[in-house]
């Protein structure tokens, strides 16, 4: 079963994680439509910034064969050909993954196993279990093994903590306060390890901040309004946790380099404002004081990508209260551009940037939590947008990019919430 330019299906809800979103369906009838949509439709009242051109958004429902159709950059799209042409967007059925506990939230990817197929971990907030899925290079998973976890994990990091060249997972958890450590030797999985890391511990990161050639963790406390700074000690463990102060309710953490000096620094979005606060890294473990740049209100997330290509790092903050996604364009030293406002999905919740269209361009990709779908916001050769919705699941959170099914295009895979799921959407060139 194949589709091309598979279709949204909207749904009405409201409140965070898995709380409130309605029940969707994705038996819509095959159809497709393409409308020019005017981008200040899409909440520009009630933010500052720049709105992006007009944006055509491209719906329909599911096809039971493959498709011929035009791509963004006007050449012939013929799915499932195995060749993917510019411009083209060609995507299969969703494979649901169940068994991956209630309220699944944060997840992250990464060859566990080593046998070159990329893997899952996630967090289920509704049943304090850390779950790990192996990939058949098919973009089906298969479950194999449900770790213990604090209250309400949620935040996700894959990364080797212990230095033996295995995988291992960090998870933040909001009820309990710290970040739980799971450790991996030869595909045999430890108990949790918890560091304390911020009254509300809802995010965590992964890097080698302080430069001595161990990973160290980066966490979001939301109710201690603090990035915690926990250094690595080689073995899996880590030294106490150091705050640094943001503003109310930082909701995510990312890293990267703003300013050029080959210092890992750190993003978090104000849940409880309208900035990203970024802290600039000394590359000893330390940082500078949080400075705030305006997006949209209530960010829920951050990922920092180099959205234009330009060498510098941006930053994406999608606002669910607000319906779009904030691009801060950073300058490379450090300063950032006023966002640009780029309307998708009925609540954004988590964005991403990759080539989804073989384009050699970085494209925006964000899940839509009301609408129950995958928003895919690519640029036209005239300098205006497209954006394409697939439905994925009832209450889609966060999602992770990477070749799932092993056919060198990108595949996109989301937590929902409601369906007590991972949706995979494989490419289908």
């Amino acid at each position: 079963m194949k589709r091309l330019l598979a279709a949204a299906l909207l749904v009405a809800g409201c409140g965070d994680d898995g709380e409130g979103a309605a029940a969707g369906s994705s038996g819509a009838a095959p159809s497709s439509s393409s409308s020019g949509v005017d981008a200040t439709s899409s909440g520009e009242d009630a933010v500052s910034g720049t709105t992006a051109q007009p944006v055509s958004s491209s719906t329909g429902g599911s096809s039971s064969s493959s498709e011929s159709s035009s791509s963004s950059t006007g050449g012939s799209a013929v799915c499932g050909d195995g060749v993917h042409e510019p411009g083209e967007l060609c995507f299969g059925d969703v494979i649901a993954i169940t068994g991956v506990g209630g309220s699944p939230s944060g997840i992250d990817a990464g060859d566990f196993d080593g046998d070159g197929n990329l893997d899952l971990a996630v967090a289920a907030t509704g049943t304090t279990a850390v779950t790990i899925l192996h990939g058949d290079g098919t973009g089906e998973m298969e479950v194999v093994a449900s770790l213990a976890a604090g209250f309400q994990p949620r935040g996700i990091a894959v990364a080797d903590l212990d230095g033996d060249d295995d995988l291992d997972v960090a998870v933040a958890n909001i009820g309990t306060n710290y970040v739980g450590v799971y450790r991996q030797d030869e595909a045999e999985w430890g108990a949790q390890q918890p560091e304390p890391g911020g009254m509300g511990t809802r995010a965590v990161a992964a890097a080698d901040v302080d430069e001595d050639g161990v990973v160290d963790l980066v966490a979001a406390g939301e109710d201690s309004n603090s990035v915690e700074v926990m250094l690595g000690l080689g073995d899996g463990t880590f030294d106490s946790a150091t705050g640094f102060a943001v503003g109310p309710r930082p909701y995510d953490v990312a890293v990267g380099d703003f300013n050029g000096d080959e210092h890992v620094d750190v993003v978090v979005p104000i849940f409880g404002g309208t900035t990203i606060d970024v802290l600039l890294g000394g590359g000893d473990g330390t940082f500078g004081p949080a400075v705030g740049h305006t997006v949209a209100s209530a960010p829920r997330s951050v990922e920092v990508v180099d959205f234009d290509d330009d060498g510098a790092k941006d930053v994406l903050a999608p606002s669910f209260d607000a319906q779009l996604v904030s691009l801060v364009r950073g300058q490379g030293d450090g300063d950032f551009m006023p966002f640009v406002a780029l309307p998708v999905g009925q609540g954004p919740y988590s964005s991403t940037a990759a080539d989804m269209n073989a384009d050699g361009r970085p494209d925006l990709v964000s899940v839509a939590r009301d609408a129950g779908t995958v928003s895919i916001v690519t640029e036209n050769d005239d300098g205006t947008f497209s954006e394409l919705e697939l439905f994925v699941g009832l209450s889609p959170l966060e999602l992770v990019v990477g070749d799932f099914n092993n056919d060198g295009s990108p595949d996109v895979a989301a937590t929902d919430a409601f369906g007590e799921a991972v949706a995979v959407l494989p490419s289908n060139p």
